[in-house]
């Protein structure tokens, strides 16, 4: 992915990246939220949410999937909700959120 696009985000912690998040669009239209991930050590610190109110902020990502129930309960507390489900043949249920911004 070209960073051209602005489709990836980075937490700095300490002048270390701490987190990142890339998404792309579904349809041409839809922002789609397709990776969100902290490193081991800032877990637990925010380093999640504060990429997110980062996408909220810009309006970029207003909706995404994720399989995980501990980050399902972040999103569900940073006000997004269940937008419907996709489950494919030997894969975990993916839960696709939206969030008006």
């Amino acid at each position: 992915m070209s960073p051209a696009l602005g489709r990836a985000m980075a937490a700095r912690e300490g002048g270390e990246i701490a987190g990142w998040l890339r998404w792309d669009l579904l349809w041409d239209n839809t922002p789609f939220l397709n990776l969100l991930s902290v490193v081991a050590g800032p877990r637990g610190r925010n380093g999640a949410a504060r990429l997110l109110r980062g996408t909220d902020e810009r309006g970029r990502a207003p909706t995404f999937s994720l399989s995980s129930e501990g980050a399902q309960r972040l999103h569900r507390r940073r006000g997004y909700t269940g937008a419907g489900a996709l489950l494919l043949p030997g894969e975990v249920l993916e839960i696709f959120f939206v969030k008006a911004i």
